[in-house]
């Protein structure tokens, strides 16, 4: 049985100009395109590897074949560059993992504009106003954040804390953070900045001994 590297070498020396191995990778480069399923059903089409949630486009730059791979296989066989340079190594490690987390932010941020799409059909006098949806990089306070929550629930919208974002920058958010209730706070942990979390955890975990 092939392995997935042998997999990967099969199918990018098929899609590509060149029949010489490594030189092919040369040939292929990371558009930036990215699609998460939201599931764990996806197939890298490099290796053939199961059980993706996030892709990644990768293109041909001679014969102009794109695939969708996972990331593994980006840091083994795609080249990715910066300021025309080819990152390797540890830094080309480190570029992935900073393309993965722009797009998994893009993601969160498109879900949490589903939702706030969702609520302003159900909920117009309360969503209709734009400024819902240009506070979404700056954060909500924790009493909105719990309000649409709460209308998610009743109206029977996917609602995942961690799409948004709580502004903790303000005095007066943290104050209300303080006053929520434990269970409360840990439905709603994922949308505080995770410098935060040993804070407030501390704060939570002290009040539910009084």
């Amino acid at each position: 049985m092939a392995s997935w590297l042998d997999k990967a070498r099969d199918n990018m020396l098929r899609y590509s100009s060149g029949q010489a191995w490594p030189a092919v990778m040369k040939e292929w480069s990371v558009t930036g395109g990215f699609i998460d399923s939201h599931s764990i059903n996806k197939t890298c089409e490099l290796c053939d590897n199961e059980g993706l949630r996030y892709q990644f486009q990768i293109t041909n730059v001679l014969t102009h074949y794109s695939l969708w791979v996972g990331s593994t296989c980006i840091n083994k066989f795609v080249p990715v560059f910066v300021g025309g340079r080819e990152l390797l190594g540890e830094e080309k490690e480190a570029e992935v993992r900073k393309i993965m987390a722009a797009a998994r932010a893009t993601s969160r941020q498109e879900r949490a504009k589903s939702v706030l799409a969702q609520l302003k059909i159900k909920v117009p006098d309360r969503f209709s106003d734009p400024k819902w949806v240009a506070n979404l990089d700056v954060g909500y306070s924790a009493s909105q954040l719990k309000m649409i929550a709460v209308l998610c629930k009743s109206h029977r919208i996917t609602f995942n804390s961690g799409d948004f974002k709580i502004n903790t920058r303000k005095a007066n958010v943290v104050d209300q953070i303080r006053l929520l209730e434990p269970w409360q706070y840990f439905n709603m942990r994922d949308a505080i900045p995770k410098s935060r979390h040993k804070q407030f955890d501390a704060w939570f975990a002290a009040k539910r001994t009084k």
